[in-house]
C-alpha cells in the first residue's frame, strides 16, 4: 500500500467527521520523513507506520478512539454516534464481505459505509 493509498483511507474517515464541525476543525494529518502517517486531534495522535497495510475498518477504529477522547474532553461523546442508540454508544467499524461499514454494536445493523456517514 502506498502512502497515497493510505491517505485515501484516512480521508474516508475524515469525511465522516464532517458531521461534527468541532471535531473536523481539530484534526490534522501529517506524513513524516520515514513514511509514517500521523492523524492528530488537538495534540494527541495515532501513527500508522509505512508497513501498516490495514483495511479501512482498522483505520476507522483507531481514528474513532482518538476522536472520542477529544470529544469527551469537550462534553461530547459517542463518535460516530449510533443513530439507533444515540445516548448509549458509538458505532463500530467493521469489514463485511469486502465492504467497510459503521455498524451498531448492539443490533449489528449496518448504518453506513465508512466515508459515507454524512451522505
Amino acid at each position: 500500500m502506498t502512502i497515497s493509498d493510505f491517505k485515501a483511507l484516512v480521508n474516508s474517515v475524515l469525511a465522516d467527521s464532517q458531521g461534527s464541525p468541532a471535531l473536523a476543525k481539530a484534526i490534522t494529518v501529517a506524513t513524516k520523513a520515514d513514511g509514517t502517517v500521523w492523524v492528530y486531534c488537538n495534540g494527541s495522535g495515532v501513527a500508522f507506520p509505512p508497513d501498516f497495510s490495514p483495511r479501512l475498518a482498522a483505520v476507522a477504529s483507531a481514528m474513532a478512539e482518538l476522536f472520542e477522547e477529544y470529544l469527551a474532553a469537550h462534553g461530547q461523546s459517542n463518535w460516530p454516534r449510533c443513530p439507533l442508540h444515540p445516548d448509549t454508544h458509538p458505532l463500530d467499524a467493521r469489514d463485511d464481505s469486502g465492504i467497510s461499514l459503521w455498524v451498531c454494536p448492539t443490533s449489528g445493523a449496518a448504518v453506513a459505509e465508512i466515508g459515507h456517514l454524512t451522505d
